[in-house]
């Protein structure tokens, strides 16, 4: 193992002595090509009875390693820990790699206008049906298109935000430029036509 000094350490005869048995465990596990975190050198100590399994403990035992591994009496390497990332800055070559790398982190709420108005368009649909369903039994027209009952209803509801006739001059002009756009695209049609 090596070990760096950053802050000079020394330690008293009991706690050297927990540093020596970290050691000790930590090279055992080294052998066997592992690194240890503290949590796991923590319960190898509680294991072989050198320290009881209590939180205080497991705080102390962190301490003394933190010590240690300043004062350069356990290599930094021989303890990980596996539960944070270390954050480094970031570094683009141009302002279009950032652009590129960040593309996909940006987002709209576009469901924040919709959920602001929902209650006016549920407000708005509701009209319709209650007016839909005060004037469907009055609906009277003279020709029906093929889905009669989706045109009663339409023509029911239509009531409650446009005049008389909106619907059926809608869905008729619909229907005739549908019709048209199948003519048109028609070879036969089209020859018979002209």
């Amino acid at each position: 193992m090596t070990a760096e000094v950053f802050i000079p350490y020394k330690p008293h005869a009991a706690t050297l002595r927990v540093v020596e048995q970290a050691n000790g465990i930590i090279g055992e596990y080294e052998e066997q090509g592992f690194t240890l975190t503290l949590r796991q050198l923590f319960y190898q100590f509680v294991a072989r009875a050198l320290l009881e399994n209590a939180f205080k403990e497991y705080k102390r035992l962190g301490v003394i390693v933190r010590d240690a591994r300043d004062g350069g009496l356990i290599d930094w390497d021989a303890i990980e820990d596996r539960t944070r990332e270390v954050h480094a800055h970031s570094f683009w070559g141009s302002p279009a790699g950032i652009i590129s790398e960040d593309a996909h982190v940006y987002h709209e709420d576009l469901w924040a206008a919709f959920n602001t108005d929902a209650p006016k368009i549920l407000g708005a649909v509701l009209d319709a049906v209650s007016h839909g369903l005060k004037t469907l039994p009055d609906i009277q027209s003279a020709t029906l298109p093929r889905m009669a009952d989706f045109a009663k209803w339409a023509m029911a509801c239509k009531g409650a935000f446009w005049p008389k006739g909106t619907f059926e001059a809608a869905y008729t002009g619909n229907l005739a430029a549908s019709v048209e756009e199948t003519l048109a695209g028609d070879t036969v049609a089209s020859a018979i036509r002209t």
